[in-house]
């Protein structure tokens, strides 16, 4: 369910679209580095600007990490390295955090050849 289904199910109005690109799930798994440190990922989606993600590490708003996917059940474009900056950090349980990274320039242009 969206979050604007969700919306007007649960309050009865709906929330306005505020990304500019639409995201495309992928469920899938990967690894993001942090300076030399490397942690497990679970990608829940991604966008032409950015990718959001699980994983038990969690980073500062402004830090800037590579996100590695190369499960192989994914389309050529979405496996590789991709780096952005952290744009947002949301607590999902003991342990776990939803992240998601802005990504700069390039990668932005990878996904969409």
């Amino acid at each position: 369910m969206t979050e604007s289904l969700r919306a007007l199910e649960v309050m009865g109005v709906p929330n306005a679209e505020q990304r500019r690109f639409p995201r495309r799930s992928v469920h899938a798994g990967g690894t993001i580095s942090v300076g030399d440190a490397t942690y497990v990922a679970w990608v829940k989606d991604i966008s032409e600007t950015g990718i959001c993600f699980f994983t038990k590490h969690e980073p500062a708003p402004g830090d800037y990490l590579r996100v590695t996917l190369n499960d192989s059940r994914l389309p050529a474009n979405l496996r590789g390295c991709f780096e952005g900056t952290v744009v947002r950090v949301q607590r999902s349980g003991p342990g776990a955090a939803l992240v998601a990274i802005m990504f700069g320039v390039l990668g932005a242009v990878l996904l969409r050849a």
